[in-house]
């Protein structure tokens, strides 16, 4: 109930307030910690004539009663359904799949990490999951294709975030967070250069 979107997904609530904290949310057009707006949506399981169930930790999740085929190493995690319920977004261990109110797969992209929660944004924009290697990402609901990852590290003030063309954005201190590790053969270890 805390991994909650605003309905243009580009806000994001996921994380407990702490005494003194900067907020339980990010704000992508603040680039800030805040609070978490009132109105923001949690994940359903339901709306309108669609509903999900047998969906936590199952390899048989059902939609509307039907089974949606997952691969023999795939359990679904996490699920989330569209406001008009026309679409429903599934989370698994190794994919992302969005689906139709009919069970007809739209797409599916694989996972960079164990996918722990997914979300819709409520003007059918996006997809937003959460991994866990502590990443948040935001993927085109009609083709899947990413855009856009947040690393917010734990301490609540340090975060990077970076589009899949190497476009990126850092609070203070948080350019050291992520970088390029660089292969230097079988016989020597690799180098990592931080963003910084």
């Amino acid at each position: 109930s805390r991994f909650r979107l605003a309905s243009d997904g580009s806000a994001l609530a996921f994380r407990e307030t702490h005494p003194g904290g900067t907020g339980d949310a990010f704000d992508l057009r603040q680039l800030a910690w805040v609070k978490a707006g009132k109105d923001w949506q949690a994940p359903r399981t339901m709306a309108g004539r669609t509903s999900m169930d047998n969906w936590f930790e199952r390899q048989r999740p059902m939609l509307n009663g039907k089974a949606l085929n997952l691969d023999s190493s795939e359990w679904s995690l996490s699920t989330a359904v569209s406001r008009d319920g026309e679409r429903i977004a599934l989370a698994t261990n190794h994919k992302l799949r969005l689906y139709d109110r009919s069970g007809r797969e739209l797409w599916r992209t694989a996972a960079p990490a164990t996918t722990w929660q997914i979300n819709l944004s409520d003007d059918g924009r996006w997809v937003v999951a959460a991994f866990s290697d502590g990443t948040l990402r935001w993927y085109r609901q009609p083709d899947g294709s990413e855009q856009l990852a947040l690393f917010p590290h734990a301490d609540g003030r340090r975060w990077v975030m970076w589009t899949t063309s190497g476009h990126f954005a850092a609070s203070p201190g948080g350019e050291g967070l992520v970088g390029w590790q660089v292969e230097r053969g079988p016989a020597q270890a690799a180098d990592f250069f931080p963003v910084s």
